[in-house]
This record gives C-alpha cells, sequence and structure tokens, in this order.
C-alpha cells in the first residue's frame, strides 16, 4: 500500500503488495519501486524515479523510461495474441479449424485492436501531461506500475 501523508493522516492509498516495494520520497509521498530489467516491482529505490523528482534526469529522459515500460507491458500483452495466430495457422494446414475456432480467433484479434489503440491513447496521454512533473509521476506509480503489476500477477 502507498500513502500521502499529511498531518498524520492518509490522504491517498494505492495497493502496493509490501512496504519494502517503497520509497519515501519529499513531502511523505511513497511510491512504488520498478526495476526496468525485470519488470518488476523490485526492493529498494527507483534511481529513475528518484533523479526526476530531484531534477537529476530531463522529462525527456523520464519520458523515454516511461515509454519503455509502457511498451514492454504491451508487448508481452501481444505475445498472448501472436499465439493465437500460430495456433489458427496450425490447425487450418491440418484442417481442424472451426468455426468456433475462427469466432474465438476473431474476439482474439478484437482484443488486440483495442490494445493496439490503448497502447496509442496511453503514449498520446502521456505527451499531453509532460509539462506536468506531477501529474507524470504519479501517471508512472498509480497507473504504469498499477498496469505492470497486473501483468506480473
Amino acid at each position: 500500500m502507498y500513502a500521502k501523508i499529511e498531518n498524520g493522516e492518509v490522504k491517498y492509498l494505492v495497493n502496493i503488495k509490501t512496504e519494502e516495494d517503497l520509497i519515501e520520497v519529499e513531502g511523505n509521498i511513497k511510491y512504488p519501486v520498478y526495476d526496468s530489467n525485470t519488470n518488476t516491482i523490485k526492493e529498494g529505490f527507483n534511481e529513475t524515479l528518484q533523479k526526476f523528482i530531484k531534477n537529476k534526469i530531463t522529462t525527456e529522459q523520464f519520458l523515454l523510461h516511461i515509454q519503455e515500460i509502457t511498451l514492454n507491458c504491451y508487448k508481452r500483452l501481444f505475445a498472448k495474441t501472436d499465439e493465437y495466430v500460430v495456433m489458427r495457422e496450425k490447425r487450418k494446414l491440418l484442417e481442424i479449424w472451426t468455426e468456433l475456432d475462427e469466432a474465438e480467433f476473431q474476439q482474439k484479434m478484437q482484443e488486440y485492436n483495442d490494445l493496439v489503440l490503448e497502447y496509442k491513447q496511453r503514449k498520446q496521454y502521456v505527451l499531453s501531461i509532460a509539462s506536468n512533473k506531477e501529474e507524470l509521476i504519479n501517471y508512472y506509480t498509480n497507473e504504469l506500475l498499477q498496469r505492470l503489476n497486473e501483468l506480473n500477477n
């Protein structure tokens, strides 16, 4: 759980597994810690987020970091759809592809198209908030890392 604490009261909560998954920064705001090598929340502190908060990296560098994580998330989701494409081709070659299989395949292709649209919308949204540091940090911690956690579970 991460929290923004003001005057000893919790003002905002987000589900995170353990206290070790957090770093504390100025203003008693705690942020989840992300490991870009393994695409997971990690123990310790997130150097990229910490550097951005302390103005040691530029907004452009932080945006590239966000883009890398976003792309990795969607690549993982797209890989699941790729399995259906391969399965379809194999079953068609064996002549065991049914109408039910085709209906399921079309549903997966629609999910894929929806994911592509979602990816483009997220990318555009991040660009639209690029000039607002707090919104970027909130997006990173509350949306992007949460999406990553969902994929990891």
